[in-house]
């Protein structure tokens, strides 16, 4: 009964502080939270017509009471030992990490194994290719370093799962390379097209502004900051060559991003890029479309990102999950394999 009555006076402690805050806590912390209206303390006997919401005992986090740490964190920050004008995203990040550490929110791999059997494209002649992935020892616990293991790599930028910048398109040349991107947009909400019906009937599909405009309908509007991740069923072909390039005399037949789609993304949508299962956004086919390469020549002339060979997109929701990618930096990098990773709610 002491602790109860410990607990149930720390509730109230944290209750009083959160009355100095303007937001909801659904806002602040992005929980469904139960709330009652007061008026702040501090304001009594003071004319106010506004009455501020405040946390009430009960933090409702998938039906369950807010820990005995949660209610720890909240005293701290009633009793002063929490800056309150930090408290917002000190919060905010504790309750991510508790989520994660419950289950709550999982976290899902989008990265493919990188190795000496990782396809690589293939451009026609007379363009240049690029090497693919070779891992070179400098010592393993040998002569020539007896207590340690080093490697160098030899590899190009667009390899594997990879990130392409805008300065990988002649369009964006002049835009953010790897050692230049906002780092504020490597994290965003995820929206997943899913196109694997159709992909399987053909295999020259691209995503087009309807469909984009229909999948709105059913799930809402892309969000500003958002990635488009388009869910072919692809990354199962990973494996084998032939399935993956899917090459026939008139070249490669993959579906990706069509022109219309690309430019409703960056014209009427604020997007950050686009993300496919294949080893290039664009189609197969897309070198016959006008203009060739569309979704290159679109997103990165638009100062927009590009994922390739992503797995694991049947784990993400169509909404509701979170993408974070780091890329290298590298001065004037255009591009670097990369382990993306999105937190998803756990079902």
């Amino acid at each position: 009964m002491t602790q109860r009555r410990s607990l149930r006076a720390r509730t109230a402690g944290a209750r009083e502080a959160w009355c100095g805050f303007q937001a909801t806590p659904a806002e602040l912390f992005g929980v469904q939270v139960s709330h009652a209206t007061h008026s702040c303390p501090k304001r009594q006997g003071k004319p106010s017509e506004r009455r501020i919401p405040c946390v009430a005992a009960r933090v409702l986090n998938r039906g369950k009471s807010l820990s005995r740490k949660g209610v720890r964190y909240m005293d701290a920050v009633a009793t002063g030992r929490v800056d309150r004008a930090k408290e917002p995203g000190a919060l905010a990040l504790s309750t991510l990490l508790h989520a994660l550490a419950r289950g709550t929110v999982k976290v899902v791999d989008l990265g493919d194994v990188l190795n000496e059997q990782t396809l690589v494209i293939q451009l026609p002649p007379p363009f240049a290719n690029t090497p693919g992935f070779k891992k070179h020892p400098v010592s393993e616990y040998d002569e020539k370093g007896p207590a340690w293991a080093w490697h160098w790599y030899e590899i190009g930028e667009h390899v594997g799962t990879h990130f392409d910048a805008p300065t990988h398109w002649i369009t964006g040349r002049h835009l953010a390379a790897l050692h230049s991107l906002d780092p504020r947009t490597l994290i965003g909400p995820a929206c997943v097209v899913d196109i694997e019906a159709e992909a399987a009937a053909n295999p020259d599909v691209v995503v087009t502004k309807d469909m984009l405009l229909a999948w709105e309908a059913r799930y809402g509007r892309i969000p500003d900051g958002a990635w488009v991740l388009v869910r072919s069923g692809w990354a199962r072909r990973a494996r084998d060559a032939d399935a993956f390039f899917n090459l026939r005399d008139d070249g490669p037949h993959t579906p990706g991003m069509g022109a219309t789609g690309a430019k409703f993304l960056v014209e009427e949508r604020n997007i950050v890029g686009v993300g496919v299962e294949t080893i290039g956004t664009d189609a197969g086919q897309a070198g016959k479309e006008n203009p060739p390469f569309p979704n290159h020549a679109i997103m990165h002339g638009h100062g927009k990102y590009g994922l390739t060979s992503l797995v694991n997109l049947d784990q993400l929701p169509p909404t509701g999950a979170v993408l974070i990618v780091l890329p290298l930096k590298v001065e004037g990098g255009t591009g670097c394999p990369v382990r993306p990773m999105a937190l998803v709610p756990a079902s």
